[in-house]
């Protein structure tokens, strides 16, 4: 059993819960503060809906870095298939074939560009991805 850091109480955590948005963060921070009162894990995590492991991840990573260690992380996910030089030319070659398109002509010129980064650069890439990366680079 993991101890909790004694430098705020468990009235100073439920006020910080109250002001907290995100419900993840609020059961965590009650649920550290049901442990500062005296109870249990398993009773504190069950109180506060969560399974005992993830308050206990939650208690390791107050004990750390304090209320700001409970935010949820980011994944940063899986790196571009394709290079920011490639994307850039993506973008330009699909505004120069969208021009003149309206409406649903749209979808079909981003099935083309799956079809040309695959002829082109040998990269399969998701209809969804192409959105995605044509909707971040931005063109000067």
């Amino acid at each position: 059993m993991i101890p909790v850091r004694q430098d705020r109480s468990a009235t100073e955590l439920r006020r910080a819960a109250q002001s907290e948005k995100a419900g993840k963060i609020v059961r965590r921070l009650l649920g550290i503060a049901h442990i500062l009162d005296g109870r249990g894990r398993e009773e504190s995590a069950a109180l506060v809906g969560l399974p005992p492991r993830n308050l206990a991840r939650a208690v390791a990573r107050y004990n750390a870095e304090g209320i700001g260690g409970l935010k949820d992380r980011t994944s940063p996910g899986r790196p571009s298939r394709l290079t920011l030089e490639q994307a850039v030319e993506l973008k330009q070659i699909m505004l120069a074939r969208s021009e003149g398109r309206k409406g649903d002509d749209l979808r079909f010129t981003v099935r083309e560009a799956v079809d040309l980064i695959r002829r082109k650069w040998g990269v399969r890439i998701s209809a969804e991805a192409v959105r995605t990366k044509l909707h971040s680079v931005r063109l000067k």
